[in-house]
């Protein structure tokens, strides 16, 4: 029986969030094409996509490993012109365009790249994310810059602070801690190479 029927059946509305309620089973089932046939019937049906089944697509299809897959997603999600072009070969593109951008659709994409260890996609999701006039958690954040830092990307690190300020991010004790560690790493380094140089 098709979840619309079982909504009929039980004389229940039929809505996206009824359709994400069992979607998010489904996919944390692991069941990820039953929950994409979900959101097929949906948009077939008339009901289009909202905020919550974008971002549950664009998780399940990270969970898959797909990260293009999500990346397409989410360069749907309110573009009417882009939404048309990827629904020629998959239908569940529908309606995509008439859901809203959250920081939980940018946020669970910087995660995924973050647990690889791929700041630079990382970053370029965040930046996407602040056009929108969207932004992410403290504990994200604190993340993406600590691993800039690891990685010496000093140049990085100093645009995401620039990108934080102008954004208007809330500077935390944890973001201050980030913030004072990376400045201690660097004096400290830097104190090496003079130390170093003075062996010459």
């Amino acid at each position: 029986m098709s979840i619309w029927k079982e909504f009929e059946y039980l004389g229940l509305p039929v809505s996206g969030s009824g359709y994400g309620v069992v979607a998010r089973a489904h996919i944390k089932a692991g069941k990820h094409k039953s929950a994409e046939t979900l959101f097929v019937e949906m948009v077939n049906r008339g009901i289009p996509h909202n905020e919550i089944t974008a971002a549950l697509w664009i998780e399940s299809r990270l969970i898959q490993n797909d990260a293009s897959g999500a990346l397409k997603i989410l360069g749907a999600i309110g573009n009417p012109t882009r939404c048309a072009a990827l629904a020629l070969g998959n239908s569940c593109f529908n309606s995509l365009d008439m859901a809203q951008r959250t920081a939980r659709q940018f946020s669970v994409v910087i995660r995924y790249y973050l647990a690889r260890g791929d700041v630079s996609n990382a970053s370029a999701v965040m930046s996407a994310m602040h056009k929108c006039e969207l932004t992410m958690t403290s504990k994200l954040y604190a993340e993406l810059l600590r691993q800039l830092a690891q990685n010496g990307s000093h140049d990085a690190f100093v645009d995401t602070m620039r990108q934080m300020v102008t954004a208007g991010v809330p500077i935390n004790p944890l973001l201050m801690d980030t913030f004072r560690e990376y400045s201690s790493n660097r004096k400290a380094m830097a104190s090496t190479s003079v130390d170093d140089a003075s062996q010459v």
